[in-house]
């Protein structure tokens, strides 16, 4: 996908995590979110989850963010878009690349 989307803070992202391996033992991203919202209520909401809180330091998980482009959730694959995203701590909006 050739696009580039503006997130801002108020924009409605989510988050994702899948700990369940496969027959051939690898973890598959995320589908889904799991947690959806701002920015600030998805950060929120990852604090307060006590599964994944116990989980996250002792358990080979695989993790996502996600942005909903045209109606659908779209899950950000490459960890230059994460980094874009998190870029939401230090400004009230930011472009990425998809």
């Amino acid at each position: 996908m050739n696009k580039q989307i503006t997130v801002t803070r108020r924009s409605k992202i989510g988050f994702g995590y899948n700990t369940g391996a496969t027959r051939e033992g690898r973890i598959d991203k995320p589908e889904s979110p799991d947690f959806t919202g701002t920015f600030n209520t998805v950060r929120e909401k990852i604090a307060a989850d006590r599964n994944y809180q116990s989980m996250k330091n002792s358990v080979i998980m695989s993790t996502a963010w996600f942005v909903k482009v045209d109606g659908s959730w779209v899950r950000l694959d490459d960890p230059q878009q994460d980094w874009q995203l998190g870029n939401l701590n230090y400004f009230p909006e930011v472009t990425i690349n998809l």
